[in-house]
């Protein structure tokens, strides 16, 4: 869990293999013109991206084209003041669960709630864990012993 209390965007990256947390970064004030060049650049392949902001932030104008480089399939409109939450992905392909969700000033602030799985061969990693069902192997156990 990540909380901030300063107002400003708050960027959390995941491994999409491992899951593990691979940085968060706070952009507040001057900083938030700099955050189209962190999610371009600063983002390796395979990452899964949880964007959200705080307080009365003015979002850049460019923000809307690095949403397309983590996954959405057209540049979103985004106000200029408000609340969003973003779940993005960083790789070659775009996955269903990539959300995007804005609220307007004044209305409150946005949760984006979603099942976002791990270590799919689809991301590139390179070895996908098999899911291991307790349910088969019971199977196989009583069918064994019969």
């Amino acid at each position: 869990m990540f909380s901030f209390k300063n107002n400003g965007i708050l960027i959390v990256v995941l491994d999409a293999c491992t899951g593990t947390v691979l940085g968060n970064k706070l952009f507040s004030g001057v900083d938030i013109r700099h955050i189209d060049g962190y999610l371009k650049s600063e983002i390796p392949q395979r990452s899964i991206i949880l964007l959200s902001t705080r307080g009365d932030v003015a979002i850049p104008n460019n923000l809307a084209e690095a949403f397309m480089s983590l996954g959405t399939a057209k540049p979103p409109y985004l106000q200029s003041n408000g609340s969003l939450a973003f779940l993005g992905f960083r790789g070659n392909i775009k996955p269903s669960w990539i959300k995007l969700s804005t609220s307007p000033a004044g209305h409150g602030l946005v949760q984006i709630e979603k099942y976002i799985p791990l270590q799919l061969e689809e991301y590139g990693c390179a070895r996908a864990i098999k899911t291991r069902r307790k349910d088969l192997e019971l199977l196989k156990k009583a069918a064994r012993s019969h």
